[in-house]
């Protein structure tokens, strides 16, 4: 069996498209959303920057490569001027979340579930520790798991101007030595820590579930301080309160130390199943695979009621609260940082809806076109109706993982040939042929 980062290092290098191939597409990409005027001095500001300064820069960008020997140009950039420096705060602008299936609710409780789901992780962990995941491919073609290694043990750690992705995680070819494998637990507004490990040996679920219940008993006695909060602060807000917390007390600087190197965070002050990442450190693909290959170690797992109950004589069951010195400040800004995530939650919708009756094999089968071309021309066609017959920029990822360190480029859905065809669909009554609209589509 490959190791899971095998061929992270052989991987080609990202290659830098032509200046010309680039405006091409540029051009390609607006002339869908723009109208005839726009787009002439769209092309002619284009035609302006090909011959002046985009020449010099991309001739630049060329000797940088070079000089650097790069392998992937532009890694450090999409990190940084993508997610990095993003400003505004990450949840909910930027975070990503979804829902677990677990097990079902009417069956176990929450801690159950929770416990059951830390010692699947902590499985997946090793997993990837000792590089027994199964690398990921298109065809035959070996993709890049370098994003593997930020799922554990990595946290985006704010500054002004540009934050800082850091990561402890290493395979054990890179450092034997395991890394920190405590959990922070974070409930009503408390911060907990325990190890995942006891005498270099994996807790058991039910050895983990007693600690949780250790938890929920200390935290449900009164509120906490909910310091969690800040970190939905703008980030340069939040910055400045992390620094005023570090300088307040030496048992600050270590608390945020164990929540940052932590292996996972978790919050359970609801009953639902979910997840709430960050973004900087991978796409939303790997979250999504490792939260399957996690469901499957789920699925296999005996009913916690099976497994051995734990021996405590002493009832020396560890768990550590983390607490923090605070001031009037930092109550201030958790309450403003509580009201500002109202605020922004209150102005987003999401409806989750199952559709039953068309399947993506049904797609391939009966239209005979990739599933997600359909997705994107049923968007089109929905905002052309709901705007006015004005068609939507659109962003879609592409994945760049068959390079070294790739990660996503931009696919832009919204071309002339679908503006065309959303004209077609809307206009019902005009002279059309029904097989025009279909040659169209």
């Amino acid at each position: 069996m490959k190791k899971t980062f095998e061929y992270d290092d052989k991987l080609p290098a990202l290659p830098l498209p032509t200046l010309e191939h680039t405006l091409e597409r540029y051009l390609d990409s607006v002339r869908a959303v723009v109208d005839d005027n726009e787009y002439a001095n769209t092309k002619n500001v284009v035609e302006r920057f090909a011959k002046g300064i985009g020449r010099e820069l991309h001739e630049q960008l060329k000797t940088n490569i070079e000089k650097r020997q790069e392998r992937n140009w532009l890694s450090k950039w999409w990190d940084e001027e993508i997610y990095l420096k993003w400003r505004l705060p990450i949840a909910p602008t930027i975070s990503m979340t979804g829902f677990n299936c677990l097990v079902p609710p009417e069956t176990d409780s929450q801690l159950t579930r929770i416990c059951v789901h830390m010692y699947a992780c902590a499985l997946v962990f090793e997993t990837i520790r000792e590089e027994r995941y199964p690398i990921s491919y298109v065809g035959k073609h070996p993709l890049t798991m370098h994003q593997y290694k930020h799922f554990f043990n990595t946290c985006r750690i704010p500054h002004k101007g540009c934050d800082e992705l850091m990561s402890v995680f290493r395979t054990v070819s890179e450092d034997p030595r395991r890394p920190p494998t405590h959990v922070v637990v974070m409930r009503n507004g408390h911060m907990f820590m325990f190890d995942l490990y006891e005498s270099n040996k994996l807790l058991t679920p039910p050895e983990i579930l007693k600690r949780l219940e250790d938890i929920v008993q200390q935290s449900d006695q009164s509120p906490g301080l909910g310091l969690g909060a800040l970190t939905a602060l703008p980030r340069d807000e939040w910055t400045k309160v992390r620094d005023h917390l570090y300088e307040m007390n030496e048992q600050n600087k270590i608390n945020f130390q164990r929540i940052e190197q932590a292996l996972l965070v978790y919050g359970f002050d609801n009953e639902n199943a979910e997840n709430l990442t960050e973004h900087s450190a991978y796409e939303g693909s790997i979250p999504v695979h490792i939260g399957d290959y996690i469901q499957n170690h789920i699925d296999t797992l005996e009913k916690i009621d099976s497994w051995p109950i734990p021996s405590d004589p002493d009832n020396k069951i560890i768990v550590h609260e983390l607490l923090f010195i605070y001031d009037s400040h930092v109550l201030n800004a958790i309450n403003h940082a509580i009201n500002l995530f109202h605020q922004l939650a209150e102005n987003i919708d999401i409806i989750v809806t199952n559709v039953n009756q068309c399947t993506k094999e049904d797609i391939k089968q009966y239209v005979r076109i990739h599933p997600d071309t359909y997705f994107q021309l049923c968007l089109q066609l929905a905002y052309f109706k709901l705007h006015g017959n004005k068609p939507a920029s659109t962003y879609e990822t592409a994945s760049t993982r068959r390079f070294y360190r790739g990660r996503t480029e931009t696919v832009r859905t919204c071309s002339p040939e679908v503006v065309a065809w959303c004209r077609a669909m809307v206009n019902r009554n005009d002279q059309l042929a029904e097989s025009e609209r279909r040659k169209l589509f």
